[in-house]
């Protein structure tokens, strides 16, 4: 996974490279249009392994994503402050932990564990999420289209997620509040 920061029209500046891009089949085969993605990447620095499992890859990072930005656009805190507050790591693990029911029902093996998780995403103490930096900057969060695809797919297998439910609500009622008031302040100058 990558951390990069849009810093004008058509840039883009990589801050961190902590495991790249996972490349891989659905069905978990290999094939040619693989290994040639995963070296094109590579050849452009980034590192690109080879997975068969890429839906438990591509639910690990999005629950990653779910769970980490809810509690940084929540606390207004970059990942070294969140590691200071034990309260703010536990919800984080509760949050994983509630939506790997859904992996457990879908039969994908999550090889890492959630505190793992934690600890490595928290060891980028400087890092900040990208759905309060989008927030920061007065940018619409990508929280509501990740949550409604958690949603729907929890509801389609049957797991309920009454805490991250609760949590995205509170966090989508901060965006809401932080783009009234911008708008509110930018009325006011006029």
């Amino acid at each position: 996974w990558l951390s990069a920061v849009q810093t004008g029209p058509g840039q883009v500046v990589l801050r961190h490279v902590q495991r790249g891009y996972p490349v891989g089949e659905i069905d978990g085969s290999s094939s040619v249009r693989v290994n040639r993605l995963a070296d094109a990447l590579e050849r452009g620095g980034i590192p690109a392994p080879k997975s068969t499992g890429i839906r438990a890859e591509i639910f690990t990072k999005s629950l990653n994503s779910l769970a980490f930005n809810i509690v940084a656009v929540l606390g207004d805190a970059q990942n070294g402050v969140i590691a200071e507050v034990p309260e703010a790591v536990e919800t984080l693990l509760a949050v994983m932990k509630e939506c790997e029911a859904m992996a457990t029902v879908l039969g994908f093996e999550i090889p890492q564990s959630a505190e793992s998780r934690i600890t490595q995403t928290l060891s980028a103490k400087m890092h900040t999420m990208s759905m309060l930096h989008d927030l920061r900057v007065g940018k619409n969060l990508e929280l509501r289209a990740l949550w409604n695809s958690f949603e729907n797919l929890a509801e389609i297998i049957g797991v309920k997620l009454p805490l991250t439910r609760a949590l995205v609500g509170v966090a989508l009622l901060k965006e809401t509040a932080v783009h009234l008031e911008a708008a509110r302040g930018s009325w006011e100058q006029a």
